[in-house]
């Protein structure tokens, strides 16, 4: 086996390629003659010396375990040939191949991170770590010694008898994974960086609440390392921005309001890079100094602002901030929560009870007015619709709790509902109902409120199926008939078994036969006759029908002539 690939710039890049088999292009199944014979041969082309130590590493037995560890143990010639020009052509492919080693697989792609472009999408980059690290996490020393014992006993070298020694020299190939996720990141865009080891992490840590794996550990330690200049640099200019925030105070939100935008940015910038970190640091139960104390110190200008000055709406604003930014960081958000609970029992526990009276004024007299005048339910619920919501975006401006506005929604959710359900049994026209209580469904909150609307939402679109298409009528129509002759409802169709209701066919009949079709009505069966609720229209079958019998009396009366 040779490779005959030119890969002279990438040779000493690439782990795998500066690898003696690779060199020499031999196989780990090659036995000692064909070492020295491919050695010699290479010498004509390599340097001399480079030749000379791969044969010597390769059969001695003791240097040879190294280059086995670092190559492709337990994969045959013809496919190792496979992976290398996979590797050297494209290096993305190299991680969904199925089926190898896992030691030969982890080398393979650790070659492969180091030869693909740092301007692959950032899903890929995350994508090709998980299955690198999957893979390296899965290698088993017992597996290796098995897979390079058999090699050996191929080309005829001595086996590797301890176990030990294939994990000793497993720690070394760790130790190199971890230097080539080192170089990949010093690769990468800063920012790419940030957001794809907050993927790894976040993946890996199942959102910081599982300890990672040793090399996922590693790397995010070496990204610690590199971004603690950045972040120690970001955390003075938050530091900075806090202060000119306190001293603005005094000139109004206006002003403050200006300083809160440009921290908000700086604090997102640091919390980008710092979220990884602050990860493993609480999946492994530690912390994150810096971080917590610089939402310490955010923290101190929220309670500043409203303490000192009455800015709820900026003392709030940075809470968002704080729980959105440090939401890895449990000690922090802990803290937060607690704050943002004390800082709305402090701003709504006198004012509540004034700020949602016009709501309920409004909801009392809409329904006041409905009971008097049902007729007007439906413009009664478009009044507390629209007014009620513009009240409500009032009330929130004014920093009224998210908790009481939904109270207050569901309150103008069963006004607006009550108002639905009497403007469809006053109209029986079902699609003001429909639109109203489809309106409502979007503002309710509670789940009672919302199966409520969801009830007799069904109940109204049933209706509407029901009852939509009838015309309404003063009173019932004859079914008297005499001699056989008169009218009489026959069939039973488009059945509904909430109401009991179906729709039957009024024909004119003689000698009690239905001879001519006239209309339909929906009714109710009472045993001895019908509860007419709606008239409809003829279907095209009941057309067809009255067509024919004209035709025939009309053909009777012409064939008696």
């Amino acid at each position: 086996m040779s490779y005959d690939t030119p890969l002279a710039a990438t040779a000493g890049e690439l782990p795998i390629l500066s690898n003696p088999f690779f060199l020499l292009g031999v196989s780990s199944r090659d036995g000692r003659h064909r070492i020295v014979e491919a050695a010699e041969e290479k010498s004509l082309s390599l340097d001399g010396d480079v030749c000379s130590k791969a044969k010597t590493d390769l059969t001695n037995p003791r240097n040879r375990l190294t280059s086995e560890m670092a190559w492709l143990p337990g994969v045959s010639p013809r496919r190792t040939r496979q992976f290398i020009d996979a590797l050297t052509q494209n290096p993305s492919t190299i991680f969904k191949i199925d089926g190898l080693p896992t030691l030969a697989h982890a080398n393979l792609m650790a070659s492969a991170m180091l030869a693909m472009n740092s301007n692959f999408a950032e899903e890929q980059w995350f994508s090709n770590i998980m299955v690198f690290s999957d893979a390296v996490d899965d290698i088993a020393a017992s597996t290796v010694l098995t897979d390079i014992n058999e090699d050996r006993k191929v080309g005829g070298f001595t086996e590797v008898k301890s176990v030990e020694a294939v994990e000793e020299a497993l720690a070394e190939r760790r130790r190199e994974y971890r230097d080539c996720l080192r170089k990949v990141l010093d690769s990468l865009p800063p920012m790419s960086l940030a957001r794809v080891v907050t993927e790894v992490a976040d993946t890996t840590t199942a959102s910081g609440t599982t300890h990672p794996s040793p090399l996922i550990d590693d790397l995010v330690d070496t990204y610690a390392v590199g971004t603690h200049a950045f972040l120690t640099k970001e955390a003075n200019n938050i530091r900075l921005l806090i202060d000119r925030t306190r001293k603005a105070a005094p000139s109004g939100a206006a002003a403050v309001g200006m300083l809160l935008q440009r921290l908000e940015m700086v604090v997102w910038n640091w919390s980008t890079v710092a979220k990884p970190i602050q990860m493993v640091a609480g999946a492994k139960g530690t912390t994150h100094d810096l971080s917590e104390e610089i939402a310490g110190e955010i923290r101190s200008l929220s309670i500043f602002l409203y303490n000192d000055h009455s800015m709820l709406e900026s003392s709030q604003r940075i809470v968002h901030l704080l729980l959105e930014a440090f939401e890895s960081v449990p000690e922090v958000v802990e803290r937060v929560e607690d704050d943002a609970l004390v800082l709305h029992e402090l701003a709504q526990k006198k004012k509540v009870e004034e700020k949602v009276k016009p709501i309920h004024q409004l909801c009392s007299e809409v329904l006041e007015e409905i009971d008097s005048a049902p007729l007007g339910a439906a413009v009664g619920a478009r009044r507390v619709l629209n007014t009620g919501r513009s009240l409500l975006a009032e009330l929130a401006d004014e920093g009224l709790a998210k908790d009481t506005i939904n109270e207050l929604e569901d309150i103008i959710a069963l006004t607006v509902m009550r108002c639905a359900i009497v403007t469809g049994n006053v109209s029986s026209k079902w699609d003001e109902t429909i639109a109203l209580l489809e309106d409502v469904w979007h503002l309710a909150h509670h789940r009672e409120t919302l199966e409520r609307v969801e009830e007799n939402l069904s109940t109204a679109r049933q209706n509407h199926r029901l009852f939509g298409n009838l015309a309404p009528i003063d009173s019932a129509p004859s079914l008297r008939t005499i001699n056989g002759f008169g009218f009489a409802a026959y069939g039973n169709t488009d059945y509904d078994q909430n109401s009991g209701s179906y729709m039957a066919t009024y024909y004119f009949v003689a000698l009690f036969l239905p001879l001519f079709p006239i209309c339909r009505y929906r009714v109710i069966s009472t045993g001895n006759g019908f509860r007419f609720l709606g008239k409809a229209p003829l279907r095209t079958f009941d057309k067809w029908h009255l067509a024919i019998s004209i035709v025939g009396i009309l053909l009777l009366f012409l064939f008696n002539r």
